[in-house]
C-alpha cells in the first residue's frame, strides 16, 4: 500500500470512528467539521500547551474521597506534544479493595498489599509532576483523592478537566468517556488501569485542542475577557490558541458559518452565536406546515397491518435482527389507526414486550402525513421522549415511504436563555445566589464560566440543545441564571414570559413538526392556557398513561409564594426595567404614546406597591402554626405540608393573612385591569415587539388572581387548599397551594370536547381486568360510551414460567420494634440466594437508610455490592453503576418503581418491602374522604396496586428473563384487600414462605428456573 493509500484509509477509517459518535440528524456541514478535524489537527503546533503539562489518572476503591482510597496512580509529562518521562505506582488502600472495582480495573488486594500509603505515593508523585499544570479526565474525581492525601505538599495548582474541555470542543459528540475519545482519535486503548489511560489521555489532549480552535473566535474572544479577576484553568488555554495559534494557522480553523455558499477552512471565522444559530436554523427547509389541516383523509386500517408484516416497512427496521412478526403489536397498530380514523377515544393496556411504541407511532405519522396535520406524543419521562426522538422516529424514517419530521418539545428549563448567559458574561456575579451551594465562591464562578463555553459551543453546532444533556455540574451554579424558567416559575417552555431566542425559534420549529413528542406535564400546562402551547394538535397519543392524572393535578396546581410574586414583579419591572420598562422605551415613537405612557406608569406604581405588601402578606402566613404530624425530612430540606382544615381556619393568624390578602386581592385587581388596558392597547403596535411575552404575563396575574379569590371567598369547592412549610437550616418560607380534586371533570370539559382523539396506553391501567379507577381519573367516564374504547392487549411473555411471586408469612409488621433487624435479616438472606442483582423498592428514606447501614457490610463479606439511591446523585448515575455489575443491588426510593429498564442478569429480583399507601395524612385522600368514605378502596389501594404492577413489570423485560417478585408485607395475607394486590400481579400465583426458608427455597427457584 502506498503512502497515499495508507492515507486515505486512515483518513476513511478516522471517518467511520467519528461517525459512530455523531447524531444521524446532524447538519452535514457540521458533519464535515467532524470529519475532517483529524487531517486539520495535524497543521497545530500547540506549543507551550503540549510541553511541561502531566496527564495523570488514578484508581480507586470507590467513588468517595472521604470513605475509599487510592489503588494506582500514574502520569506522563508531555514535551512538545510527546511523552517524555512516565510515572506509576500502585497505593495500598488499607482495605480490601471491592470485588466490583477488582473487575473493573483489573487491580486486586494482593496487587497493592505491599505498595506504598496513600501519603508517600502521592508526595512521590509532587516530585514527579513539580507543580506542572495537569490535565484529568474529570479532574475533580482525582484531585480529590491526590489532595486528601497530600499533607502539606501540594503536587499541582492547576488542574485542566478534559471531560469539560472535550465536552467544549466536541459538543456534538454523544459520548466523551476518554475510552470513546480514545477510540475515536485512535489513540492507545482504556483499559481502567491508570497507566493504560493516562497514556490515551496524552494522545487525546492534542486532538481536544484542535477542536477548540474551531470554536467561533468571537464566542473565544468572551471567553477570554469575561471576569478577569476568576481564577479559571482554561482562560490561559482560549487565549493562547486565539493570540498564538491561531494567528500562525489561519487555514485550518472550521468555518460556522453556514450562510456562506461552500463555506471552506481558511475564511474569517468570526460569527456570533445568534448569527450561527440563525444560521444553522435557516438552513433547515420546512416542507410541511401544520397550518394547512385536512383531515379527511383516513388511513387504510389493511395497510397499517400489512406495515407490520413481514414484508412492511416495520421489518426494514430491523433486517439486521431476524424480525418476526407479533401478532399483539399489529393488532394494537390497527387499532389505533382505527381509532384515530373515528375520532374515538382509547384506552391500550398494552404489555411488556408488545413493542407499543412503533404500533402507535407509525399509524401517527400516516394519519398525519396523508392530513399534513400535528399529531402530538406525550409521556411522563423525558428519557422515553428521548427514545422515541432519538431511536423509533429516525428508525421508522429511513425507512417510511413519504417524508415525514418530528420534534421533541420540553420544559423551558431544559433550554438555554441565550440572551441572560451573554448578560452574565458581561456584568457582576449575583453572589448572593451562591449561599446554598456548598462550593467556595471561587469555585462556583470559575464553574459557571465553564458552563457558559460548554453552552455556547453547543449552540453553534446542536439545534436541539438540551442543557441537562451537556454534563454540566448542576450542583455547583445556580441553574437560574442559565435557563428561561427561572423568573418565570413555571415549565410552560412555549408560554415562557422571559425574552428568549432559543424558545422563539422552537416556536417556529413546533408548526413544521408532524409528530411533536412532548412530556404530561407540558401536555397538562397546554391544556389549562387553552392550548396555546401546541395549538395545531387535536390528536393525542398519552403514553405511560397510568401516572397521568397524578402529573396533571401536579402541574395544574397553583403555588401562592413570596417568590413566585417576587419574580412576577422582577418580570413586569417599572418604568426603566423588565417588561414595562421596555414598553415605555418602545412606546416613544407610537401614535398613542400619552395613553400607552400613562397606562405604563400606572402599572408600574401598582407593581411597586405590590412588592411592598408581598413581603408583609408572607410574612404573616410564617406565623401560622401548622400540626407537627405533617412533618417531614427530605434531604437537608424539613417539609411540613398540611390542608387547610377546621385547625388552620381557627387561627387568628390565618384570619389575618386573609384580611391582608384582601387587600392585596384588590391592588391585584387593579393591576390586571391596567395590564388588560395595555394589552388591548398594544395589540397593533408593531413597534412593540414584545407584546406577545407581555400577554403571557397578563395571564399569569389572571391565574394568581383566580386562586387568591377562590381563596378568600370560599367560590369553589372543587379545589384543596394546603400551608407547605421548608426549613433549610434557620431559614423558612411558608407558600399556600391550591390543587384540583376531580382532574377528570376539568379534562373532560377542557380537552376531550376539543380533541378529536385522545389514546391512552401503558401496561398498568387496569385493576383486575377492570378500566374504571383509570377511566374515572382521567375523566373518560364522562363521554358517551360509544366515543370510548377499551382493551387489554397481553404480552408475549410467559410470567407463569418465568416470574415467581413470594410473600414471607412471618415476617413482622412493620410497627414492631424489631421490623428494621427482621428485614434486614430477610434481605440478608434473598441477596445471598440470588447472589446480588436485586432491586429492593422502598417507600421512605429512612427507613432505606436504616436497612442498608445494616447490610452493605454483611453484603460486602460475601463479594457482594449494594448501591444506594442517595439525594445527590442522579438516576441515571445510579442506573450506570447497578448495570455495570451484574451481582450488584440497589435499594431505592419513588423514581424506581418505574420507568427503569436492566434487562437480563442486571435484575433478577424485585423486593417489596411495604405496600406503597398513599399516607392517610396527605391532602388529597383527606379532602376526598371528607366528600366519600369509600375513597380508600376507590383511590387509596387502586394507586397502590398500579405502583406495585409497575415495580414488578421491571422484572421480565425480554422473552429470556426469569426472576423473582418477593412480596415482604404480610397485610396482602392477612387483610382483605391483599387478594387484590396478589391478583393484578403478571404472575397471580405465588407461594408463601417463612423467613427461616427463604434462602433455600430462592436457591432451588433458581434451579429449576435458570439456564
Amino acid at each position: 500500500m502506498t503512502d497515499v493509500e495508507q492515507d486515505n484509509q486512515q483518513r476513511q477509517d478516522f471517518e467511520t470512528r467519528v461517525n459512530e459518535f455523531l447524531p444521524l440528524d446532524i447538519h452535514p456541514h457540521i458533519r464535515k467539521r467532524y470529519t475532517t478535524l483529524m487531517e486539520r489537527a495535524s497543521l497545530y503546533d500547540f506549543g507551550c500547551l503540549e510541553s511541561d503539562i502531566v496527564a495523570l489518572d488514578t484508581e480507586t476503591t470507590g467513588l468517595s474521597h472521604k470513605n475509599d482510597q487510592l489503588t494506582q496512580i500514574a502520569a506522563v509529562k508531555l514535551e512538545e506534544g510527546s511523552v517524555a518521562d512516565e510515572f506509576t505506582t500502585f497505593v495500598n488502600p488499607s482495605r480490601p479493595i471491592p470485588h466490583n472495582i477488582e473487575k473493573l480495573t483489573n487491580i486486586y488486594s494482593v496487587d497493592v498489599e505491599h505498595a506504598p500509603t496513600p501519603q508517600t505515593a502521592v508526595a512521590r508523585l509532587a516530585d514527579f509532576v513539580e507543580l506542572d499544570p495537569i490535565l484529568a479526565h474529570n479532574a475533580s474525581f482525582d484531585r480529590a483523592f491526590i489532595e486528601a492525601a497530600q499533607n502539606d505538599t501540594c503536587v499541582s495548582d492547576t488542574w485542566i478537566d478534559t471531560l469539560a474541555l472535550s465536552r467544549i470542543a466536541f459538543p456534538a459528540l454523544t459520548s466523551h468517556k476518554l475510552q470513546d475519545l480514545a477510540y475515536i482519535f485512535g489513540c492507545e486503548s482504556v483499559t481502567h488501569r491508570a497507566n493504560d489511560d493516562c497514556t490515551a489521555l496524552a494522545g487525546v489532549w492534542h486532538y481536544i485542542l484542535a477542536g477548540i480552535c474551531d470554536i467561533p473566535q468571537q464566542i473565544l474572544t468572551t471567553l477570554v475577557e469575561a471576569h478577569n479577576e476568576v481564577n479559571w484553568p482554561y482562560r490561559f488555554i482560549f487565549s493562547y490558541i486565539l493570540h498564538e495559534v491561531l494567528s500562525e494557522n489561519s487555514e485550518a480553523p472550521f468555518i460556522y458559518s453556514l450562510a456562506v455558499e461552500n463555506a471552506s477552512v481558511g475564511m474569517s471565522n468570526t460569527g456570533t452565536i445568534s448569527e450561527i444559530r440563525r444560521d444553522l436554523f435557516n438552513t433547515h427547509t420546512f416542507t410541511f406546515q401544520a397550518e394547512h389541516a385536512n383531515q379527511d383523509k383516513t388511513v387504510d386500517e389493511a395497510q397499517t397491518k400489512h406495515d407490520f408484516s413481514s414484508a412492511g416497512c416495520v421489518a426494514q427496521m430491523f433486517l439486521s435482527q431476524n424480525y418476526e412478526v407479533r401478532p399483539t403489536q399489529q393488532e394494537m397498530a390497527v387499532r389505533v389507526t382505527s381509532l384515530q380514523n373515528s375520532g374515538q377515544c382509547g384506552v391500550l393496556e398494552v404489555g411488556t414486550g408488545v413493542g407499543k411504541s412503533l404500533a402507535y407511532l407509525l399509524p401517527s405519522v400516516s394519519r398525519a402525513v396523508q392530513n399534513d396535520i400535528q399529531i402530538g406524543v406525550a409521556t411522563k419521562t423525558n428519557a422515553l421522549a428521548e427514545q422515541l426522538i432519538k431511536k423509533e422516529l429516525p428508525q421508522l424514517h429511513e425507512v417510511y415511504p413519504k417524508d415525514f419530521s418530528y420534534l421533541i418539545v420540553k420544559g423551558a428549563e431544559h433550554y438555554p436563555y441565550l440572551e441572560g448567559i451573554d448578560t452574565l458574561m458581561r456584568e457582576e456575579f449575583d453572589t448572593s445566589q451562591f449561599k446554598d451551594i456548598r462550593f467556595s465562591s471561587s469555585k462556583i464562578k470559575a464553574e459557571i464560566l465553564t458552563t457558559a463555553a460548554i453552552i455556547y459551543s453547543a449552540c453553534c453546532e446542536l439545534v436541539d440543545v438540551d442543557v441537562d444533556s451537556l454534563g454540566i455540574r448542576w450542583n455547583m451554579i445556580p441553574k437560574g441564571d442559565f435557563v428561561a424558567s427561572h423568573r418565570t416559575g413555571s415549565n410552560h417552555t412555549l408560554s415562557t414570559c422571559a425574552p428568549h431566542y432559543m424558545l422563539s425559534e422552537l416556536r417556529e420549529r413546533t408548526q413544521h413538526a408532524h409528530i411533536v413528542v412532548t412530556n404530561h406535564a407540558l401536555l397538562a400546562t397546554d391544556i389549562a392556557l387553552g392550548h396555546v402551547l401546541f395549538p395545531l394538535v387535536s390528536n393525542w397519543i398519552v403514553d405511560e398513561a397510568h401516572g397521568f392524572a397524578d402529573q396533571v393535578r401536579d402541574q395544574w396546581a397553583q403555588e401562592l409564594s413570596q417568590d413566585v410574586f417576587s419574580d412576577l414583579f422582577y418580570t413586569l419591572g417599572g418604568i426603566k426595567t423588565g417588561l414595562l420598562g421596555d414598553m415605555f422605551s418602545s412606546s416613544s415613537n407610537s401614535e398613542q404614546k400619552p395613553l400607552l405612557q400613562k397606562l405604563i406608569s400606572k402599572a408600574a406604581v401598582l407593581v411597586a406597591q405590590l412588592r411592598v405588601k408581598n413581603e408583609d402578606l408572607f410574612d404573616c402566613l410564617n406565623t401560622v402554626v401548622l400540626d407537627d404530624r405533617y412533618h417531614f425530612s427530605r434531604g437537608a430540606h424539613t417539609h411540613m405540608i398540611q390542608r387547610v382544615d377546621s385547625s388552620i381556619v381557627s387561627q387568628d393568624a390565618w384570619n389575618a393573612f386573609l384580611d391582608k390578602m384582601s387587600e392585596f386581592a384588590k391592588t391585584f385587581d387593579t393591576l390586571k385591569a391596567v395590564l388588560i388596558q395595555l394589552c388591548k392597547a398594544i395589540s397593533n403596535e408593531a413597534s412593540l415587539h414584545r407584546d406577545v411575552d407581555f400577554k403571557r404575563v397578563c395571564a399569569y396575574v389572571s391565574s394568581y388572581l383566580g386562586v387568591i379569590t377562590r381563596l378568600t371567598q370560599g367560590s369553589e369547592d372543587g379545589f384543596v387548599y394546603t400551608v407547605e412549610r421548608v426549613k433549610q437550616k434557620k431559614a423558612y418560607q411558608t407558600y399556600l397551594k391550591e390543587m384540583c380534586l376531580d382532574i377528570g371533570k376539568r379534562l373532560y370539559t377542557d380537552w376531550y370536547l376539543d380533541a378529536q382523539s385522545v389514546l391512552y396506553t401503558s401496561a398498568t391501567l387496569s385493576i383486575e381486568q377492570s378500566f374504571e379507577y383509570f377511566d374515572h381519573s382521567v375523566g373518560l367516564d364522562r363521554l358517551n360510551s360509544d366515543r370510548v374504547e377499551t382493551k387489554t392487549l397481553p404480552s408475549p411473555f410467559d410470567y407463569e414460567n418465568h416470574m415467581g411471586v413470594i410473600v414471607p408469612n412471618n415476617l413482622v409488621l412493620p410497627q414492631h420494634e424489631k421490623y428494621i433487624q427482621c428485614l434486614s435479616n430477610l434481605l440478608f438472606d434473598i441477596h445471598v440466594a440470588m447472589n446480588g442483582s436485586v432491586l429492593t423498592l422502598f417507600t421512605n428514606r429512612r427507613e432505606m437508610e436504616a436497612v442498608s447501614s445494616k447490610l452493605v457490610p454483611r453484603l460486602e463479606s460475601h463479594g457482594l455490592t449494594l448501591l444506594e439511591q442517595l439525594p445527590t446523585t442522579s438516576a441515571q448515575q445510579i442506573m450506570r453503576g447497578f448495570k455495570k455489575d451484574t451481582t450488584a443491588s440497589l435499594v431505592a426510593l419513588k423514581s424506581f418503581w418505574e420507568g427503569i429498564d436492566a434487562p437480563g442478569d442486571t435484575l433478577r429480583c424485585v423486593v417489596i418491602p411495604r405496600l406503597p399507601f398513599v399516607p392517610p395524612t396527605d391532602p388529597i385522600v383527606e379532602a376526598l374522604t371528607e366528600r366519600d368514605s369509600s375513597t380508600w378502596w376507590n383511590y387509596v389501594l387502586p394507586r397502590a396496586i398500579t405502583e406495585v404492577r409497575q415495580a414488578a413489570g421491571r422484572l421480565i423485560r425480554t422473552q429470556h428473563d426469569s426472576g423473582l417478585v418477593i412480596i415482604a408485607d404480610t397485610r396482602v395475607l392477612s387483610k382483605a384487600y391483599g387478594k387484590h394486590v396478589l391478583h393484578a400481579l403478571p404472575n397471580v400465583h405465588h407461594q408463601e414462605i417463612s423467613c427461616e426458608n427463604m434462602k433455600s427455597y430462592i436457591q432451588m427457584w433458581r434451579k429449576a428456573h435458570e439456564e
